[in-house]
């Protein structure tokens, strides 16, 4: 459940009923859907009810299908990916029956991988082989120095934010090979990066969630080596400590 201030309300996530996952929102009294019928289309929907559904127009007939959204008071911002003229953001004021392109993105080479963070008045996005780009608006967006070599570790990617300024990401550089952290102190602005290595994190370890808990950092890692869950804990984002070991529960006693 995650809600946002302004006049979208995401009121449920539903994984696994398209080829990248489902969402409902709320807006101005209707429930916002989408789908996609085919991989060069897709169907915005709204409905009174969540019962009886019909469609909007909306991102139709673009090479490749959105990979994300999310909100910023009243505007629907969507990422899309793909070659040629991708990637792309695009943001709507009237809940999806028309799109207008951002600026700033560079065109021309294929990302695949996106994920959407909020911090302060940020929206970033993470563009894999792009890097992590900024925008106050959803309309114009800047590219976050430093941050061009980070390659995807997981999907959906893995932000998290204290509030305060200082956000994190998981990432590998796509150079070296090294997994690290991504972590700026100006929700977003500038980046610097630390390896799990540095930070106290063995490098064979798989990041499967990333969160601030309200006084720290929490990571969750599959450890590669062991077959192992372990949870670490950082209140900066620089140095973890490691929590207790946790074996894998085999499918048969899950």
């Amino acid at each position: 459940l995650g809600i946002r201030a302004g006049a979208f309300e995401e009121v449920l996530g539903i994984p696994n009923l398209s080829p990248w996952g489902n969402w409902v929102q709320f807006l101005q009294g209707k429930l916002r859907s989408v789908a996609w019928p085919d991989i060069n289309n897709q169907v915005f929907y709204e409905s009174d009810d969540g019962e009886a559904w019909s469609a909007l127009t909306g991102l139709v007939n673009y090479a490749h299908t959105p990979s994300d959204y999310t909100v910023l008071g009243a505007r629907l911002i969507a990422a899309n990916f793909g070659g040629g003229t991708f990637p792309r953001i695009s943001y709507s004021d009237d809940a999806g029956v028309s799109w207008t392109d951002g600026t700033g993105i560079t065109t021309g080479i294929t990302s695949s991988y996106t994920g959407f963070h909020h911090s302060g008045s940020n929206v970033l996005v993470f563009l894999s082989g792009r890097g992590i780009w900024r925008s106050t608006d959803g309309a114009a967006w800047t590219f976050c120095t430093g941050t061009d070599d980070y390659g995807y570790v997981s999907y959906p990617p893995l932000f998290a934010s204290d509030g305060a300024g200082t956000v994190l990401f998981s990432a590998t550089d796509s150079f070296t090979g090294y997994s690290l952290f991504g972590r700026s102190t100006n929700h977003g602005n500038t980046w610097s990066e630390r390896t799990y290595v540095d930070a106290g994190i063995p490098d064979y370890s798989t990041p499967r969630g990333l969160y601030w808990d309200g006084t720290q950092f929490v990571a969750v890692f599959h450890r590669d080596d062991t077959g192992e869950w372990q949870v670490f804990t950082s209140p900066t984002g620089l140095d973890w400590t490691p929590g207790i070991l946790v074996p894998e529960t085999p499918a048969s006693a899950a």
